[in-house]
């Protein structure tokens, strides 16, 4: 990356949210999740084909039941959270997830950040992330 402006300084993830273990999580073991298991209401889920670089893609959404989705709480999302992509080319595509989205769970091959305004700003971390550098 090139320089940074001054008092500005580079640092990852884990650094600037406030429990790396709640705040930045993957989803679930394929086995725990099965597309047999999609359906077309219920709860949403964050696939691959939704997270295009800085951008949400709201079509194809899929669902799974409310007793899926409380099972799988650890793999949660919330509105203003961060989807990247941790499979396909290229890798490490990241959107925010839509207001439209309150909540849901994301699939095996989607990491969530969940970052505070005071910590960062989402947006800027966003473009950061599908950055070059």
């Amino acid at each position: 990356m090139s320089e940074l402006p001054e008092l500005w300084e580079m640092a990852p993830l884990q650094a600037i949210v406030p429990d790396p273990q709640q705040d930045i999580v993957d989803g679930p073991f394929g086995s725990n999740l099965k597309a047999s298991e999609y359906r077309d209401d219920g709860v949403p889920i964050i696939r691959l084909q939704n997270v295009s670089r800085n951008r949400f893609v709201e079509k194809n959404t899929k669902y799974i039941s409310p007793a899926k989705a409380e099972e799988l709480d650890r793999h949660n999302f919330r509105a203003g959270d961060i989807a990247i992509t941790k499979l396909g080319a290229p890798l490490g595509k990241a959107a925010i997830i839509p207001e439209r989205l309150k909540h849901g769970v994301i699939v095996a091959d989607i990491v969530r950040v969940r970052v505070r305004d005071e910590y960062a700003d989402r947006r800027f971390l966003t473009y950061a992330i599908n950055s070059p550098d």
